[in-house]
């Protein structure tokens, strides 16, 4: 008895080893293992670090495609959790842009709206290394850039004793004179242009705006396709503006009416407000009405190519006729896709 208790003894000493042999073997080729992948994220940061620098270093001259490199870059950096990107990241890129506006002696305006571009690109970095983008939230932004680059001429125009209208037909006049002093018909063309830029000169800083988000849209999407992040955002196709929107082309429509009754003194200003207000307002009816255009076709099992064409040709139309602005309005009312439906059933 004495002998088999001592046999079982030794055979568990024996298992007790061969476990700690296995799991040593394990811990030792976890390294091996991981520093491959290690290697990987930390060239993923050095080229997320570059393409920021890059990008903040040339925001001040090349607005458009610093954006595009901003947003690249700083979706390759942020995808980490770590709490401490999001700073590094900025630093990454305004210090650059900083000392190109100082190297090459340009003005306040020009570091402001740099600084506007690199918080654009950060922003949209940020949301879709996070994987909570939506196309609401970039509505949201293209109205806040809008709005912070408008609020920064003003401040600027009021300090130089003028309004900011006055200064941006000033400096559309300076512009005029150089390029149509020997050119009498571009001349006629160009004074044709002076009395709409009087009349939407706000819409340049919706369009900037616009232009910029999309940018910044782009880069990032190329770099969450470089680390395979999953898109858990909706498509356009289930994409529909909050009911309230209504209010803000309603609003527009009133003011416009009340300028054409001419009831009122204030009839040139609401003219002005009405027109820019309602011009601004057609982005997001659009997308609301592609969204509708692409919930059809996809239903209706249209092919990629025949979309596209849908899409080339609506904007077409919303540029000429407002056929999609009128599209969005109407969906915006009547849900056709029935998705604030679906979200109160889902509450």
């Amino acid at each position: 008895m004495i002998q088999d208790g001592d046999r079982f003894e030794k055979r568990d000493d024996l298992q007790l080893a061969g476990r700690g042999d296995a799991s040593n073997t394990e811990q030792s080729n976890r390294p091996s293992q991981s520093r491959p992948q290690e290697l990987m994220e930390r060239s993923t940061l050095l080229i997320g670090a570059i393409w920021c620098l890059i990008g903040g270093f040339a925001m001040p001259v090349t607005h458009v495609l610093s954006i595009f490199m901003v947003g690249y870059g700083s979706t390759l950096l942020l995808k980490s959790r770590d709490s401490r990107r999001l700073p590094i990241t900025l630093v990454l890129t305004v210090i650059p842009a900083v000392l190109r506006v100082q190297s090459l002696q340009m003005s306040r305006d020009i570091m402001l709206s740099s600084m506007i571009s690199i918080a654009i690109g950060i922003s949209i970095g940020y949301m879709m290394a996070r994987l909570n983008m939506s196309l609401n939230k970039e509505l949201a932004l293209i109205a806040l850039a809008a709005v912070f680059m408008l609020g920064i001429d003003v401040l600027l125009s009021s300090a130089e004793g003028k309004t900011l209208g006055e200064t941006i037909l000033t400096q559309f006049d300076e512009a005029a004179r150089n390029l149509t002093s020997q050119n009498i018909a571009l001349k006629l063309e160009v004074q044709a242009l002076r009395e709409q830029v009087e009349l939407m000169w706000p819409m340049m800083y919706v369009l900037n705006a616009f232009i910029s988000v999309m940018a910044a849209h782009v880069g990032a999407k190329l770099a969450s396709n470089k680390l395979a992040l999953k898109n858990n955002t909706a498509s356009m196709a289930t994409f529909s503006l909050p009911l309230w929107m209504i209010v803000i082309p309603v609003l527009a429509l009133m003011c416009l009416g009340l300028a054409t009754s001419q009831l009122t003194a204030w009839s040139d200003q609401l003219f002005f407000v009405g027109l820019n207000v309602f011009n601004a307002v057609r982005i997001p009816l659009s997308f609301q009405a592609l969204g509708l255009v692409l919930s059809v076709a996809k239903e209706r099992g249209v092919s990629k190519v025949i979309t596209g064409l849908l899409f080339f040709t609506g904007i077409v139309l919303e540029l000429s006729f407002y056929a999609l602005s009128v599209i969005g309005l109407v969906d915006l009312l009547a849900d056709f896709r029935g998705i604030r439906h679906a979200k109160v059933s889902a509450e």
